[in-house]
């Protein structure tokens, strides 16, 4: 592929391999959107879809100098994506197994007072992240994820567009995601929200 100054990726790309900054930020608007398309295709999840898109573009410019493109560039970038992504749904699916061992541990008759705190503490903390989120989107979340209300049933209470509702709702999953990574008990109480 060549821009309309006539450089194809495989000049952009070895000039990149020469550390030219220019020439990556080249190939990053040339491929950005392409790349972004496909793994919200992927994901539905545009907040997802952007950090994967952009955690690719670090490791090709990392990798800048043994980088090894045997067919064109946009099959190799697509091709690392798709690993990406996979990597990604592995991911998910070791949460879901952390979900599995959490509903083991709660079907207990009694939970011991360690795990009653540890439960209450991690509640209380996500609450308080709740109130700190912006008014509007702090709404349509309550709505959302309290009041188990649908996206079109949002967005004609708060009369907005359901793809406003959408970013809301992407924009408090990332943000709690952000803030309560390092909880044990988030990602199961992440993994009861993203599956609403």
């Amino acid at each position: 592929m060549k821009n309309k100054e006539g450089q194809s990726d495989q000049d952009l790309l070895l000039a990149m391999k020469d550390n030219s900054r220019h020439a990556f930020d080249c190939l990053y608007h040339r491929y950005w959107n392409r790349l972004l398309d496909a793994a919200y295709s992927k994901l539905g999840d545009a907040d997802e879809a952007q950090e994967l898109v952009q955690q690719l573009f670090v490791d090709l410019y990392r990798n800048r100098e043994s980088v090894q493109v045997r067919t064109t560039l946009e099959g190799y970038l697509l091709a690392a994506l798709k690993y990406k992504v996979i990597d990604r749904y592995r991911k998910m699916m070791r949460q879901t197994e952390k979900m599995d061992t959490w509903q083991s541990f709660t079907s207990q008759d009694v939970p011991s007072p360690d795990a009653l705190l540890e439960i209450k503490e991690t509640n209380e903390k996500l609450l308080r992240i709740i109130n700190t989120l912006p008014e509007k989107c702090k709404e349509v979340f309550h709505l959302s994820r309290f009041e188990h209300q649908s996206h079109q049933e949002i967005a004609q209470h708060l009369n907005i567009s359901e793809s406003t509702v959408k970013k809301h709702i992407h924009k408090a999953l990332f943000i709690l995601r952000k803030e309560m990574k390092t909880d044990f008990l988030f990602c199961l109480l992440a993994t009861i929200f993203i599956s609403k």
